[in-house]
């Protein structure tokens, strides 16, 4: 306790019970005073802050977070202020000796860089800001703005642009998870006090562009690109300039208007060269485009400037591991895979629980190198120490290569290889020993994961044996059918792996095997609809055809030709028949002649083109 500084901690409160205890704890040693606003709570965040004694002043909520910061600053008595929320936790470099800052009589504030996390688990997300959270304790300065509210302008106008330095300070703030924006319903408070503020001064930019923000966030891109757009070009928005540009491009994207983005991302990298997020924007907008050698120039210039970093909202993996992920995917275009595989190699290396980038180095790493021994010693440099989910996701691309022996090796390898047990079930079927797995599940197998990839594989053997009734036969005496309705009756999320899944419902279609259809259906989870099966859905009862397809089953007879065209067009590109594809697809667009995407298809004059763009729109040309 020797070695607090003279610092206050100033908070504002408002049952924060599950949180609170964390961040003082962060604190403790440092701060000389902790003073608590509170404005309203009903839970033990009171108590709590009491424990570490905290100085507690009640404040009447009036959504405006200046107001009752500064009814903390107004307390402190400490030469200088630091700012938390009680969802944050401080984080101190090691070897950094803050009193020299504080001793510094040039300096009245410092900025910290504020990681905002965004998921924790597989893998942690988060986007870096820079605020001003450390600053002395003077009347002049204070907080401004009803939400957002900094003091960083407030100590620029009263002293110098000079008086603010940039620090290696860290906070972490767990409040973006978005189990904590649920909880507390975050956006909603903040658009209520935005559009408040507005209200009083609709010229207000910042106020402006933090609405944009919040639509942006909710994926309301229209609304948000509406905002933005006049933001662009007015002068009060310096410091916030650059991610305006960024978001604007954005929504730009998002609303099918690639080139625009491009053009706009272009200028802006011009003007903001050392933000490195908006680089990589400027290369998946070249990629989506199919301009790969480009993207991989705009990749390979990126640089990590840590000393520029500070001016941007900048996200995790940015100029790391991200923009080598980048670069795999545009090298793997260009069919080189060995520099792509390189390249997802160094992103691992960098962060082994990105899941993009596991993915594709599984895909290419299990199509490119032949010798097992040199396989499995790349994936035990990259993959030594990682959670389950990393092990399971390169486990799956396993099993879709088929390569059973490979998948037995790195579950023995592994020390969770318990949870890993049910993709035993997999392989063994792969080998086609599915005697052994019949009998280790009457022996009493994992109720969840290890008996559904056993139906896989029972499937797999009886479809060729006797493909009719055979899933009447099983769901009346098996375990399998006991444990699907038993997480239907309890309203229990399944996790199925995505290709048992499709294999059950196109299985239950083709053997007309409708009650057990509707029951995968009634699950919490993502429904498949494989629409190349649809004519077998005439014979379907009308309840489970409605559940299926809600929007247009009372249709489905008349659409019935226009979906064999379809499917039939579909097996012409992959045949490489473009000519038949148009005719066919044109016969389709007499009787359907509003279907744009189909109309863009058929106007497509490059086959290679043509072959992407038909996949990439996938069903969405299907009514």
């Amino acid at each position: 306790m020797g070695d607090q500084l003279d610092i206050s901690l100033c908070l504002i409160t408002k049952n924060e019970e599950d949180v609170l205890a964390d961040c003082l704890q962060s604190v403790e040693s440092i701060v000389r005073e902790i003073i608590i606003v509170d404005t309203g709570s009903t839970d033990a965040t009171i108590s709590i802050g009491e424990k570490f004694n905290s100085t507690i002043l009640h404040f009447p909520w009036n959504e405006n977070f200046s107001d009752a910061r500064n009814k903390g600053l107004q307390k402190a008595s400490c030469e200088w202020i630091l700012v938390l929320d009680a969802d944050e936790r401080l984080v101190i470099p090691e070897g950094m000796d803050i009193q020299k800052l504080l001793y510094d009589k040039r300096m009245y504030g410092y900025y910290v860089n504020l990681y905002n996390y965004i998921t924790l688990v597989p893998v942690e997300e988060y986007v870096v800001d820079s605020a001003c959270r450390l600053f002395r304790n003077h009347p002049k300065i204070r907080f401004q703005g009803s939400i957002h509210e900094e003091v960083s302008r407030c100590i620029k106008e009263n002293f110098s642009e000079e008086a603010i330095q940039f620090t290696n300070i860290r906070i972490n703030h767990l409040g973006y998870t978005s189990k904590k924006i649920s909880q507390k319903e975050k956006g909603k408070r903040n658009k209520r006090i935005i559009l408040k503020g507005l209200a009083m001064d609709p010229a207000d930019t910042y106020l402006q562009y933090s609405l944009a923000t919040e639509y942006f966030q909710e994926r309301k891109f229209y609304l948000a690109e509406r905002l933005y757009l006049p933001l662009l070009y007015n002068k009060k928005t310096e410091g916030y300039h650059s991610d305006i540009v960024y978001k604007c491009a954005n929504c730009m994207k998002e609303l099918g208007r690639i080139e625009k983005a491009l053009h706009m991302v272009t200028l802006g990298v011009k003007e903001y060269p050392q933000f490195t997020d908006l680089a990589e924007f400027h290369a998946v907008l070249l990629y989506e485009l199919d301009e790969y050698e480009q993207a991989i120039e705009v990749l390979q210039n990126i640089g990590r400037d840590e000393v520029h970093s500070f001016y941007y909202s900048t996200s995790s993996g940015s100029g790391t591991y991200k923009t080598n992920y980048l670069l795999g995917i545009n090298l793997q275009r260009l069919c080189k895979w060995q520099e792509a595989l390189s390249y997802f190699e160094k992103a691992l290396t960098q962060n082994p629980n990105y899941i993009p980038a596991i993915v594709r180095w599984s895909q290419l790493s299990l199509s490119i190198v032949k010798d097992q021994d040199e396989w499995f010693r790349r994936y035990y440099s990259l993959f030594k120490h990682v959670n389950i989910k990393v092990v399971e996701t390169v486990l799956l691309q396993i099993v879709n290569e088929r390569k059973p022996e490979l998948g037995f090796r790195v579950i023995r390898e592994n020390l969770s290889k318990r949870k890993l047990a049910g993709y035993k079930y997999l392989f063994r079927a792969q080998k086609k020993k599915f005697n052994i797995n019949f009998h280790l599940l009457l022996d009493g197998g994992n109720e969840t994961t290890e008996t559904l990839l056993l139906f896989q594989c029972i499937i797999s053997k009886r479809m060729k044996e006797n493909p009719n009734g055979f899933i009447s036969s099983l769901v009346k005496h098996d375990k399998v059918y006991i444990h699907l309705k038993r997480f239907t009756s309890n309203n229990v999320p399944l996790r199925l792996p995505e290709i048992v899944y499709k294999r059950l419902v196109r299985s239950s279609i083709l053997l007309r095997e409708w009650e057990f259809l509707e029951q995968l259906y009634g699950m919490n989870i993502k429904k498949y609809i494989p629409y190349d099966l649809f004519p077998s859905f005439q014979s379907c009862p009308k309840e489970v055809r409605d559940m299926m397809f809600p929007k247009f089953s009372k249709e489905m007879d008349e659409k019935l030709p226009y979906i064999h065209t379809i499917f039939s067009s579909w097996a012409a590109v992959k045949d490489g028949d473009f000519g038949s594809f148009r005719e066919l697809l044109s016969s389709a667009l007499n009787s359907y002649p509003n279907r744009k995407e189909a109309k863009i298809l058929l106007e497509n004059k490059s086959s290679s083109n043509l072959k992407k763009n038909f996949f990439d729109i996938g069903c969405r040309i299907l009514p």
